[in-house]
């Protein structure tokens, strides 16, 4: 099978995906900034995005953060942001733990406050 190359979507292909969707997942490392450095034109685009009624939610499989510090790095990188639209990997494993199993044993500390934040929501 041959490699095919990224394209540029030209602008109705766009216009149209965007009229299709209301919801909008978006990466973070690598999409949205790179280590401490942030992508170009990120922070516009995704404020581009809200303005145009889109509800932007931020996914990672970084679990070495809280929503709280995800908070913080967004901000000081520009996005703006709260901490119920950031779903880590740790924050989903904690919820769907406690909301399925009820499960609230030992785990590390990453995900003891997850547990009990999760908790507390239910």
């Amino acid at each position: 099978m041959a490699k095919e190359r990224c394209k540029m979507l030209d602008l109705n292909v766009t216009k149209k995906l965007l009229e299709s969707v209301d919801v909008i997942l978006c990466d973070c490392d690598g999409v949205l900034w790179t280590s401490d450095s942030v992508i170009p034109g990120g922070p516009t685009a995704v404020d581009k995005l809200k303005s145009m009624g889109k509800k932007v939610l931020y996914v990672t499989n970084n679990s070495n953060k809280s929503r709280k510090e995800y908070v913080q790095k967004f901000l000081k990188l520009g996005y703006h942001v709260v901490d119920d639209e950031i779903f880590s990997s740790s924050f989903v494993t904690a919820d769907y733990l406690s909301r399925h199993y009820k499960y609230h044993g030992k785990v590390n500390s990453g995900l003891a406050a997850l547990f009990r934040r999760s908790a507390q929501k239910l």
